[in-house]
């Protein structure tokens, strides 16, 4: 006779019996009915580490319902980061102080990387920072720019636009999304640019953007900061500014993620302070 036929209190006492979250699972797994009975008690049993890692994994695959479970079941979640060195002034970089000896990825970064709009909105609304910087220094806008996923960028921006209101805030997002050639994306941080009073002007953004272009050999992304009002003979090197963990001149835009080690924080000068982490490059990619 198939499990599902038996009475509820044969259920319940074969369930009673089962000591182990596989054999748990197992059972929950053959019955949608077997799961309202108990896929409750499977996350519940969770203990806050294992919270941790079941909503990242859950993060990096699109899992809302997942990550739903486990808040469900009193899961905590990492709401502001550990740095907040880029939230300390509207103006203010991110600073490389310390480097995690194990660094782990935010979900919402995580979730961003891959477009996934229902764990984004789910982690947002818990009150997670929607500039958080994870322990890799990398951020939800930045993932999601570089990714070419211009409905989490714009979704940030709309939500929250004050959160990316300063002279840094997406200055690394231009880089990448430029870097990769997604048009789409520097076209919503271009209007949101226009739109809004920055301290990142449409002009500087636009001398990023070429800067990206004329390194990777987009010619579309050339074109597009030329209408912008980028100027090919600008010297300066405000826009060649990059931060560690970034995709340099010389490197692909698709290498794999850099393992920032001590070495990674060179000094740079930003508006007369020395800042851990950043580097300026050749002025004039020309």
């Amino acid at each position: 006779m198939s499990l599902v036929h038996l009475p509820a209190e044969i259920i319940l006492m074969i369930e009673s019996h089962l000591d182990s979250k596989k054999d748990l699972n197992a059972l929950i797994r053959t019955s949608p009915h077997f799961a309202l009975m108990f896929e409750g008690k499977l996350y519940k049993t969770n203990t806050a580490h294992q919270h941790v890692f079941v909503i990242s994994w859950a993060a990096h695959r699109g899992l809302a319902g997942t990550i739903h479970k486990c808040l469900k079941a009193g899961a905590k979640l990492t709401l502001r980061d550990r740095f907040r060195s880029h939230l300390r002034a509207r103006n203010a970089p991110e600073i490389m102080n310390i480097i995690p000896r194990h660094p782990r990825s935010h979900p919402l970064t995580a979730a961003a990387a891959i477009g996934s709009m229902s764990c984004v909105r789910l982690l947002l609304k818990q009150g997670v920072n929607p500039n958080l910087l994870d322990e890799y220094y990398e951020t939800p806008m930045r993932q999601a720019a570089g990714n070419g996923h211009v409905n989490v960028v714009k979704h940030l921006l709309d939500k929250y636009p004050d959160s990316f209101t300063g002279a840094f805030k997406l200055r690394r997002p231009l880089h990448f999304a430029a870097a990769r050639g997604h048009m789409d994306v520097l076209k919503a941080l271009s209007s949101f640019l226009e739109q809004s009073p920055q301290q990142l002007t449409v002009k500087e953004s636009a001398q990023i953007i070429l800067y990206e272009g004329l390194w990777h050999r987009h010619e579309d992304v050339v074109r597009y900061a030329l209408r912008k009002g980028a100027d090919v003979n600008n010297e300066s090197l405000t826009p060649t500014l990059r931060f560690a963990p970034d995709i340099r001149s010389g490197e692909r835009p698709d290498r794999p993620r850099t393992r920032l080690v001590q070495a990674h924080k060179t000094i740079e000068k930003i508006n007369g302070v020395k800042t851990p982490g950043w580097s300026g490059e050749i002025s004039n990619p020309l």
